[in-house]
């Protein structure tokens, strides 16, 4: 996207990216080389932090900023590491429009980090910034770094994509992990802008680490190629996918709901989730819903398989570059696998069933 200073827009979003969404009146009338701010954002788009860093400071010397540039800066300083600084921003941000409730919640998870993270060493092995606590052995370090190297070889040949900016890997205690992340949901592992895990421990934890590793870093692809559009459950199951390199996925909750619905989800009702759902419904979900979520990531990672079985990965990175420019999911699946949502989504469910070994029984 290009945008110019007479674009109206108004920032919204963390970690995971930002939308312009029009209607904001907010911008002039000069031309683009004569706001910084703009700039600024263009540049984080493209992923070149450093210069929209340069931009944002820039931005923030103008008379009477706008607050959509301490946002923004705030964010910068945020993926820098440069928590304390990023705290300061976003506070002056909130004070000059209160009811930015993005500003306030990404306040208070960052007062819950800093904490954490301000006894945190830093160790780079291109792209990746690693950080973690100077206690961890050499051994530890020597580990992730071979991870992180191979993570960023193989993980992206399945993606063609190969970031070439700054990618923030924070290694934390299991406790300290525990205390600073807010998922409802237990997580191993986590992707918020930046990669966060908990070291593991005992004798499979090169081969817990990695498995991870290659779950959260296909994150950061996919929100690279869909500039944080994909749906919550492809991403999950392009996660997925990609963790079963390392060890098999399994599928026995999803094969024992299915079973026990019939071989169909079930018709949509005004309950509670239930464990197999159709493939719109899926795309529709906003949250994660822990009774239902194990079943969840087994049916994401089954209907991704079945999409890359079906088209290979070039044309799943078709598909996600199109939800990047905006596609809707529907539309993208129609146009690169060239049939109906609902034909291509009746073809999964005859698949998953023989898959799964589950007989589709008629309803009472």
């Amino acid at each position: 996207m290009t945008l110019t200073a007479a674009s109206p827009f108004r920032l919204i979003g963390f970690g995971l990216g930002w939308a312009v969404v029009v209607g904001w009146a907010g911008a002039g009338p000069a031309s683009a080389a004569d706001d910084p701010l703009v700039q600024a954002i263009q540049a984080y788009e493209d992923r070149h932090y450093d210069l929209a860093y340069r931009y944002a400071i820039e931005a923030s010397h103008k008379p009477s900023p706008r607050v959509e540039t301490w946002v923004l800066l705030g964010e910068l300083q945020y993926l820098r590491q440069e928590l304390a600084a990023a705290q300061t921003t976003w506070e002056r941000a909130l004070a000059m429009d209160p009811a930015r409730t993005d500003v306030r919640q990404r306040l208070q998870q960052l007062r819950k980090e800093l904490p954490v993270e301000q006894g945190l060493a830093r160790s780079d092995t291109h792209p990746f910034v690693i950080r973690l606590a100077e206690d961890q052995s050499a051994v530890d370090l020597t580990d992730l770094r071979d991870l992180l190297r191979n993570v960023y070889r193989l993980v992206g040949q399945s993606f063609d994509t190969f970031p070439n900016y700054p990618i923030t890997v924070i290694v934390y205690t299991a406790a300290d992990f525990s205390q600073m992340q807010s998922a409802p949901h237990r997580v191993q592992g986590l992707f918020d802008g930046k990669i966060r895990l908990p070291l593991p421990a005992g004798a499979t934890a090169t081969e817990s680490l990695q498995r991870v590793l290659w779950h959260e870093y296909t994150h950061v692809l996919v929100h690279e190629l869909t500039k944080g559009r994909c749906p919550i459950w492809l991403n999950e199951g392009l996660a997925t996918v990609e963790e079963a390199r390392v060890r098999p996925f399994p599928t026995q909750a999803f094969r024992a709901a299915l079973s026990a619905a019939g071989g169909t989800p079930p018709p949509a009702g005004d309950g509670p989730p239930p464990d197999v759902v159709s493939w719109g419904a899926l795309w529709q979900e906003r949250a994660y819903y822990d009774p239902v979520l194990t079943s969840r990531y087994e049916q994401a990672y089954l209907i991704v398989s079945y999409l890359v079985r079906t088209g290979g990965w070039p044309q799943m990175v078709r598909l996600l570059r199109r939800l990047g420019q905006g596609t809707a999911i529907q539309e993208a699946l129609r146009v690169e696998y060239r049939r109906d949502p609902q034909e291509l989504e009746a073809e999964w469910w005859s698949w998953v069933r023989r898959e799964l070994g589950v007989t589709r029984r008629a309803r009472g």
